[in-house]
């Protein structure tokens, strides 16, 4: 965890380098339960058919450009929306007893709104 923000009395986020904010809520004296993570997990993209030849230059440029073609040592991306560790967390809509609307910021330079 790199960065914490009370949105009420009773609701803390948490974000850092699983590089998306988790909701956290008081559920009795001193105890505090992970509730969910509020950044829903990107949707797969099912591959595309290839033909043979392809597969082949496929399978050659990925072993001469990354070193090897192990398609799980190939995955480069997060399934979030930050791409890197969340630094920073900054209120942007609240009231006096609650904030509403937040906003994160990490280190893959991206800010996102969150509701």
């Amino acid at each position: 965890m790199c960065d914490c923000m009370f949105l009420d009395e009773s609701k803390i986020v948490v974000a850092g380098f699983d590089c998306a904010p988790y909701l956290v809520a008081l559920k009795g004296p001193g105890q505090w339960e992970l509730i969910k993570s509020l950044d829903e997990k990107k949707a797969t993209a099912a591959p595309a058919k290839t033909n043979a030849t392809r597969a082949a230059f496929t399978m050659f440029q990925d072993k001469a450009t990354k070193g090897t073609t192990d398609s799980s040592a190939l995955k480069t991306t997060v399934e979030t929306k930050h791409q890197n560790t969340i630094t920073c967390i900054r209120p942007y809509t609240s009231s006096p007893t609650a904030v509403t609307e937040f906003t994160t910021s990490g280190l893959d330079g991206a800010i996102y709104f969150w509701k």
